[in-house]
Formats: structure tokens, C-alpha cells, sequence
């Protein structure tokens, strides 16, 4: 086995162990989530709360269909948008950008 693939089989074990559950097009993954930073934004008709934070997924179990940027991912309850996307082909996880979802 190559160290790619070690690094795939050691982080799908800890995400199994130690991921929070985000759902995706319907199915429910298992990843990390950075601690959501949330404040008060400017938006139409006022002030409006905002929040951005990260959601790494391993990439073999988004395959079916790849997030892309606009996407929502639903996590704790609250749908959010997509709006970076970090892929690097020697890394086993999709760094995954969100924010609320303004209309």
C-alpha cells in the first residue's frame, strides 16, 4: 500500500470515529468541520447573520457526484452554499468552503 493510500484508509477510520455527520445531495458523509465563525453582515433590508467555516469530506465518497461551487451541504440542521472548493489530487479529502445560502 502507498503512502496515498495510507493516508486515505487512516483519515476514513478517524472520520468514521470522529467526523460530524454533513449531508449532501441526500446522503449523509462523515467529516471535519472547523469551529462555524458567525457575525452580523450587511444584506438587503438590514443587518443579517452570516457565518463561514470549513467541511472536509474524503474524496472517494463524493465521487458519485463532485461538489461544485454553489452547492448547498446541510450540517446541524442549516443548509449552507458552496463557495470554494480545495482539490488537491495527492490529498484524500475535499476542503469544502461554506456560507449561508443568501437568496
Amino acid at each position: 500500500m502507498g503512502l496515498r493510500e495510507e493516508k486515505a484508509a487512516d483519515l476514513a477510520s478517524f472520520l468514521a470515529d470522529a467526523g460530524e455527520a454533513v449531508v449532501y445531495k441526500g446522503q449523509t458523509l462523515q467529516a471535519l468541520v472547523s469551529v462555524p465563525t458567525t457575525a452580523l453582515a450587511l444584506d438587503v433590508g438590514g443587518m443579517a447573520e452570516a457565518a463561514d467555516f470549513t467541511i472536509k469530506v474524503m474524496r472517494a465518497a463524493v465521487a458519485f457526484d463532485p461538489p461544485a461551487i454553489g452547492d448547498r451541504i446541510a450540517f446541524r440542521d442549516s443548509d449552507f452554499r458552496i463557495n470554494r472548493i480545495g482539490d488537491h489530487p495527492g490529498y484524500p479529502l475535499l476542503v469544502l468552503s461554506v456560507t449561508m445560502p443568501h437568496e
